[in-house]
Order: C-alpha cells, then structure tokens, then sequence
C-alpha cells in the first residue's frame, strides 16, 4: 500500500565560493545572498506544511572536504532529515569562501549519492534537487551522459535556480534541445566548438542549461524564485469525504459523498509550554460566594428562563435532545435560483457533492439530475442530518457544469431565528439625492477601478482572483512564528513590505483611475456638518425647560398612556445617536437602551431580559413613586417590542413582575401598568401570541383579589390598634 500523502526528499546544491559570494544582481544583493534566502524560505514553507517532506545540504567551495566520494571542495551541510529550526540557524550562519575551483557538476554527483544512500528504505515519492550554483566556474565535462542517465534512473527532478536559462522569445517559449543534440556519443557536450570561445560564465551557462533540458528539469532566476516563494504552503490534508444517499421522494435514492471546498485556513497549533518545558494541567474550579469549593457530584446543569434557574440532570438532557434520526439527505422541493439571494449563504463553507465511486449507476443518475436544475434553473432544498440525532440543517444544492466535471455545490441555509432584521435610515434625503453629473462621476471612477482589465504577469487581465490571492494576514501570522522561533528575544517586526504589497491598490500609477478620483472630488464635494450630538443635546434642554413650564400648572407627573406615548415620541430622534460603547441597557435612559441594542442587532432575548430586571429595580428602589414614569415608559417600550418580535418573553415574565411587586408592596404600579393597559399580549394584538383577550385581562382581575386581601389586612390592623 502506497504512502497516504506525496513526500519528496529535496537536497540543496549550495555554492559558497568566491565567484557566488563575489557576483552581484541588480538588486544589490549577492547570489550567495539570495541563495540562502530561497532556501530559508523552502524551509519556512516545509515546517509550516507539516507534510512528513525531507531536505539536505551540500556545500560547494568548502575550505575542506567532507563528502564520501572524497570530491574537492564539497562539505555535506546537512544529512536528509525533517526540516527544523535548526537547519535555518545553519543556513543563516554560512558564509562566503574564497575558493575559487567549485566544480558544480561534481557537487551534482555528490547530491545524487546522498540522495540514493539517504533515501533507501524510506517511502519517498519524489526525489528533487536544486541548484545555487554560479555558472561561473570550470567543470569537468567527461561522462556527462552518465550522470545523465544517472538522474534519470533515480527520477530526479533537477532544478537550477538564479539564472534563467530558458529565456522566452517572442512567442513567449523557451528554446528547446533534443537529448541526442546535447551529449555526443562519448558522453560530452556536443558542439563543443562552439562553446570555446565564450567567456567561463556564458560557457557554464550553456552547459547547464543543456543538462537541465536533457534531464527535462526547470531554472528560474531569482526574482521569479521570491515571486513563488513569498506565500506559505497549507499543510497537506487529504479530502474526507461525507458518504451519505441523496432522497429525492420515497423511491430515489442516490449514494453520493460531500467533499469540502472552502473553509477557513488552519492556523498554527498553538501549546501552552513553560520555559523549563513542564507540563501545565488546567482545571476549572466552582466556588460558592463564601469561597467554598462545590464538588462534582454536588453540581446539576440548568439553564435560566427570565430570572429563573431550571435544573436539568442528565436524563433531562438526554430526553430533551431533538431526536432528528439517521444521517440523511433528503431533498424537501424545488426553488428558483433568483428566490435564494446570495446574502442567505451561511455556514463554514461550501461542499462539492459528487456520486460515490464504487456505485457507477449512481454516476448516470447524478448527472441527469444535475442537468434537469441547470435547464430548468433550479435550486433543490434539503435537510441535511450530519450525524445520527444531530440538529438538522437546511441547505441548497445549486447544479455546477464545467469543462471537466458536473457536481452540486451544497451551500448551507438560515432558519429565521438566523436572520436579524435591521431598519436601517435613508443614506441621503430626498432632496439631497446626486445629480446626473456625479452619478457620471462616481460610475467614471468605478471604470477606472474595475480589477478585470489590469494585466498582470501571467498574460491574463484580472487580478485578485481568489485561487491566486493570499490571505495576507494568515502569512505575516508564520512570518511573524518563524521570526520568533530564530530571534526568541527580539521584538516582533510591525511590518512586511511583501506582504502588505499583496492587497495594495494596483491603480496607484493609473493615469485614468487619477483622473476620475478628481473629477470625483470637484463634483462631489465633502461639507463638514456640526456635531449632530451637540445640537440634540440644546434640543432636549430646550424641551426640558419647555416642559418645566408647563408643569408649574399641573405639577403632578403624567401616568396616562397618552403622557407615555408622547414621552416616546420626544425622544425616538434621541435614540440615533447613542454611542456605540452602549453595551448593555441602563437606568438612566432605559427605553433609548433598549431601542438602540435592538436596532443594532442584539439577541433580542439577552436585551428583553437586562431591560426586565432594570424595570424591577426601578420600582423597587423609587422613592414613592418618583421612578415610576421612567419605569412606565420602559414597560411600554419592552411590550411594544414583543408584540412585534415575540410576545412570549413579554407574557412569561410579566406575572414574575406581579408577584415580585406584590411580595416587595409595589402594587401601586401595577395599577399604573393596569390603567394603561399594558396586560398580556393577547392574539389579536400579534398572532404569535395564543392568549386570548379574556385570558389576557384575567391578570388584572387576580390583583384586584389580592388588593382586596391587603386592604381587609390593613382594616384589621387598624381594628387592633383601636382596640389596645
């Protein structure tokens, strides 16, 4: 049985003498230089992938010799191994010789031995070599058809990397040789001739390109090495697919399996680890409030329901887990695709569905299905049960035709307590609409913008396609781990200009995109309004000592549902301006933190609840009935809400506020509550609701009772009193 996942063995040809270490590159830097920083970079990319991959050194231009062929002047740097920390540290710490005999085609020799000695026994399925070699140097040119052969019988890929060897002509293509007009029958390079009266670099720069040719290996320069080389490679995972049968009614069924196509990237494990590399044990610990520690056996799971704890042990668990049954995939109906808009797309990715290959019938069922969704543009919906008495999911299974393949692209749905709905205002007034000459503007600079029609080295005209465009925070995330790992006690660099540079703007040189920016500018001209907090504030001032005046008549504070309502309308223009820091509702303003965590989108369960319990304690800590208007304006804000949202919260927690208003003597506002009519929700107030009127008012009727009971209370005291 075969490895579960390719790993190559890959064996570094590094030149350390005078020539590589002396020749400079029009970047300034030395091949020597350059050399080591492609190397480290491989390195980086085979610790992050994690994929088992084994790499060696050779050195050649070395002062001693230390290889088992007893070849001048070529070290091994290391043995094949997993790469590591360590190897980096013994790339970064090479330096440049002056030796100036390198023979490089020896140095190959060496590495071919390494690489069939190292490599024995072990479940290798590629075997790769790659040249830092510089060109100018004296070879020994005999038995290059040996070495040849040689390459080829252990299936080497022969790789030279810091000279282009090929350079494209016009039609953009190398040229090529045959192997017969390369080595002549004596086993040198043929044309010889014409080699001898070229300088050393370009003599040496042919011969290797005529051995690359002939072994059908690659080069690159060096610029085209950092270009591949600056993303880092995910670690290898091999595709698990999902098998399950697709149920299309009671007689359809077809075996298909579900394979994954985009997810988010893994990151690095991370490990929590001390210095002295002893092991941490986590544990968790529950206290009562006089410290003292809770056991195990002593704690029951529950769940809150308004300010109530519910226990449930595990038979409750268990018995309150939605039973969904076997795993299953069955299709509910047909839907057009306009009526699934993109925005409804959720989940943690997208899966490919595919027919299981040992079933070829299903193969030719699967493909007609898909067919009929694409001529019909259709758009199957189905639950999808993951796993045996898992919560059901609902997805889309939209019908993907290419050159190549047919599939079924499964995109997962919401359930409507997943979608929150926003109210969002006008972007601009009426009146303030753009005109004619700034839509043109604005539409001139989205022209001048579109990411379609740039070319880009590869010969196309579209850039930031998403199989090309890295995440460039998950690469200064390594960046920033292989810094650490060779530098633990220097501070982490703010930046990389490589990876920033991955999403910068590709029009900054643009002459159109520069001009529409302009015209942009001149006809949609930006004015600096006044701070609209500012402005509110002398508004509600100006209505607060409006107000004040009026209530020199009528001191007495406004109970009625009409005051409640007006006190709501004078501050709904309020409510826009709340700042984003509001984090929870408070008691200072409590309807306008209620309306502005709604509005934003919060649970509306975890708002409903913070307002219940600040309506509570501004009853039960208001001085008389100081805190009572507040508190009314609250309730009618809390109910006008749920009979919009969901009455049950509303309906569940209103007899809890009753009672806890009759325990602490606060009936006084229940008759407030009961004046204004701010009852149950009933079902004609919203369908959600199955309380009816009667049932609804029937509240009111038991507080009457208990009124009734205090006031008899009350008599009788009073009675005792006279009597002593």
């Amino acid at each position: 049985m075969g490895s579960r996942s390719p790993k190559e063995a890959i064996i570094f040809v590094l030149d350390i003498g005078a020539s590589a270490s002396e020749h400079v590159y029009e970047d300034g830097n030395s091949c020597l230089h350059n050399a080591k920083k492609c190397i480290e970079r491989i390195i980086e990319r085979k610790i992050f992938a994690s994929a088992g991959d084994e790499i060696g050194l050779v050195l050649l231009g070395t002062e001693m010799t230390a290889n088992a062929l007893q070849y001048p002047n070529i070290s091994e740097g290391f043995r094949i191994a997993n790469p590591s920390w360590e190897m980096m540290k013994i790339v970064q710490e090479i330096k440049g010789t002056a030796v100036d005999k390198c023979d490089w085609i020896d140095a190959l020799v060496v590495a071919m031995d390494i690489m069939q000695t190292q490599t024995e026994g072990k479940k290798i399925t590629a075997k790769k070599i790659v040249l830092f070699v510089d060109p100018d140097n004296d070879v020994n040119e005999d038995k290059l058809k040996t070495i040849i052969n040689g390459i080829q019988k252990l299936e080497i890929e022969l790789t030279a990397i810091g000279v282009d060897l090929f350079p494209e002509d016009e039609d953009g293509e190398g040229e090529k040789m045959d192997h017969e007009d390369i080595i002549d029958n004596n086993g040198k390079c043929s044309e010889i001739s014409d080699l001898s009266g070229l300088s050393r670099r370009q003599r040496g720069e042919e011969l290797m390109r005529r051995i690359i040719n002939a072994c059908e290996g690659i080069s690159c320069n060096f610029v085209d090495a950092f270009s591949q080389l600056k993303t880092y490679q995910m670690k290898a995972v091999r595709p698990t697919p999902w098998n399950v049968t697709l149920d299309i009614g009671e007689k359809i069924k077809i075996p298909v399996a579900l394979y994954k196509k985009i997810g988010d990237a893994p990151t690095s494990e991370s490990q929590n680890e001390t210095p002295s590399n002893v092991r941490i044990e986590q544990d968790r610990v529950y206290m009562r409030e006089d410290r003292t520690v809770v056991e195990k056996e002593d704690r029951i799971a529950g769940y809150f329901f308004g300010s109530t704890a519910v226990p449930f042990n595990e038979c409750d668990e268990e018995q309150m887990r939605y039973k969904s049954g076997e795993k299953c995939l069955n299709i509910l109906g047909f839907v057009r695709c306009t009526d699934i808009p993109r925005r409804y797309f959720i989940g943690d990715g997208c899966y490919y569905l595919v027919p299981q290959k040992k079933f070829p019938a299903a193969q030719q069922v699967l493909s007609a299905f898909i067919k009929a969704l694409k001529d019909q543009e259709k758009v199957a919906i189905a639950t999808k049960v993951y796993r045996k008495d898992t919560s059901p999911n609902l997805v889309a299974l939209f019908p993907l035709l290419k050159k190549k393949y047919k599939c079924i692209l499964v995109v997962e749905l919401p359930f409507s307590e997943d979608v929150n709905e926003f109210v969002f205002p006008r972007v601009v007034p009426e009146k303030e609409e753009p005109d004619a000459e700034q839509l043109a503007a604005v539409d001139g600079l989205i022209d001048a913008m579109d990411l379609t029609k740039i070319p880009i080295e590869d010969g196309s005209t579209e850039t930031f396609r998403v199989k090309e465009t890295t995440d460039a925070g998950l690469m200064y995330h390594f960046r920033c781990v292989a810094h650490r790992a060779m530098h633990p006690n220097d501070p982490l660099p703010e930046d990389f200009p490589d990876i920033k540079a991955m999403l910068s703007c590709p029009f900054q040189s643009n002459a159109n995109y520069k001009l529409a920016l302009e015209v942009v500018k001149d006809k949609c001209k930006l004015v600096e309004q006044p701070e609209m907090t500012s402005l509110k504030k002398e508004d509600q001032h100006k209505r607060r000592k409006k107000s004040s005046d009026k209530d020199d008549s009528n001191p007495q504070p406004s109970t009625s549902r009409d005051g409640v309502n007006a006190f709501i309308s004078d501050t709904n223009e309020e409510i826009s301006i709340v700042k984003n820091t509001l984090v929870e509702v408070g008691t200072v303003k409590p309807h306008e933190d209620f309306t502005a965590l709604v509005t934003r989108g919060e649970n509306f369960k975890t708002v409903c609840d913070q307002m219940e319990k600040v309506i509570l304690k501004l009853v039960l800590n208001s001085f008389g009935s100081e805190s009572f208007p507040k508190a009314l304006v609250a309730l009618t804000t809390l109910r006008k809400s749920c009979v919009q949202k969901d009455p049950g919260i509303y309906n569940a927690w209103l007899p809890e506020f009753k009672t806890a208003l009759n325990d602490r003597d606060r009936l006084n506002f229940w008759e407030l509550v009961a004046k204004d009519g701010l009852g149950l929700i009933n079902s004609e107030e919203s369908p959600m609701s199955a309380i009816s009127q009667e049932d609804a008012l029937a509240i009111f009727k038991d507080s009457k009772e208990v009124g009734g009971a205090n006031e008899e209370q009350e008599l009788d005291v009073d009675d005792l009193i006279d009597e002593m």
